[in-house]
């Protein structure tokens, strides 16, 4: 049995599990090119300042902001190493629900927040 899609021919025996390819297409009839590749494995880049340091930064989806837009984030690291393991937490955190972002305010100041919260709805 052969089968010829785009001048590509196929031909295969019921008995045999063994499928032979004959790639006579006309000139003029050229198959497609191949996919090429479009995703990298990891959005991390280099970032040269005038200076001359070296800076690697990615961005990552933190899920959504109460408006209902994407919560998207830039981090940015000394070291390729310490970026590749952030963007590895950061991401897999993410994923699993456990990410918090980090917050400038201390134990005392969300301490007194959280009193204050309390005599207001109890007075």
């Amino acid at each position: 049995m052969t089968l010829t899609i785009h001048g590509l021919s196929i031909a295969a025996s019921r008995n045999s599990t063994n499928v032979d390819f004959d790639n006579t297409a006309a000139p003029d009839e050229a198959l497609p090119p191949p996919i090429k590749q479009t995703r990298r494995s990891e959005p991390i880049t280099k970032r040269t300042a005038k200076n001359g340091s070296i800076a690697y930064e990615f961005r990552a989806d933190l899920g959504c902001k109460p408006d209902g837009t994407r919560d998207r984030r830039r981090f940015t690291y000394r070291t390729l190493a310490e970026a590749r393991r952030e963007y590895r937490r950061i991401t897999s955190e993410v994923a699993t629900g456990t990410y918090t972002r980090r917050s400038a305010i201390t134990v005392t100041d969300a301490c007194d927040e959280w009193l204050a919260g309390r005599a207001e709805s109890d007075a």
